[in-house]
């Protein structure tokens, strides 16, 4: 397959189905910017909640190792310090997908340079067909729902690495910030947990 990974623009060598595209793709592209904003700001706070769950774990897993070495005060302090390698990659991420948001319009070309037509499916063709066939005024909405499940059938790994905007909104990326979410969210939950539990282990001096 080959493509070209410079922005669309208006002119005349423009395919014609893409040249139609361009509003919905706008309408997807401010669509992503709006949830970008809504879900960043939780997502920050809890990356920052389980980072401070799991730094206050490894200080005091630290402070057990200092005064001598187990099992499983390394296991504390390793859980430790992976949890907070996961908060700073999520939090990286957050930022990453926050800021390709950010011109709709940049995102919007992105999103239509992903449009493969080699790699258009059977399934693909009839969200085509209705991107295409509708017109514009109430059903705008449901013309960028359209185009954006074309996206999502096309096959666009091998190439989306090349778009600096578009790839943290389609696969792989998109399922990676997802998935990092997940454990950070989870994680947290349990390093908040293991926080009075190893505190009171210590105070206890059973750890």
């Amino acid at each position: 397959m080959t493509h070209s990974s410079e922005t669309i623009d208006d002119g005349e060598d423009q395919p014609g189905a893409l040249r139609r595209w361009r509003p919905e793709a706008r309408t997807v592209a401010a669509g992503l910017r709006t949830a970008t904003t809504a879900l960043a700001v939780p997502a920050t706070l809890v990356a920052a909640g389980a980072a401070v769950a799991f730094l206050v774990v490894a200080v005091l897993a630290a402070t057990a190792l200092a005064g001598g070495s187990t099992v499983v005060r390394w296991l504390v302090l390793a859980v430790a310090v992976v949890g907070l390698v996961a908060t700073v990659l999520l939090a990286l991420r957050v930022r990453s997908t926050w800021r390709a948001s950010r011109d709709a319009d940049a995102l919007a070309d992105e999103l239509l340079g992903l449009v493969d037509l080699q790699a258009v499916t059977t399934a693909a063709l009839a969200d085509l067909s209705e991107v295409t066939a509708r017109e514009g005024g109430l059903r705008a909405a449901s013309r960028a729902r359209a185009l954006w499940r074309l996206l999502r059938r096309l096959d666009v790994t091998e190439h989306v690495g090349s778009f600096e905007r578009a790839r943290w909104f389609v696969p792989p990326e998109v399922g990676t910030t997802w998935l990092l979410a997940q454990v950070v969210t989870w994680g947290g939950l349990v390093g908040w947990v293991l926080v009075p539990a190893v505190a009171g282990a210590r105070l206890a001096g059973w750890f």
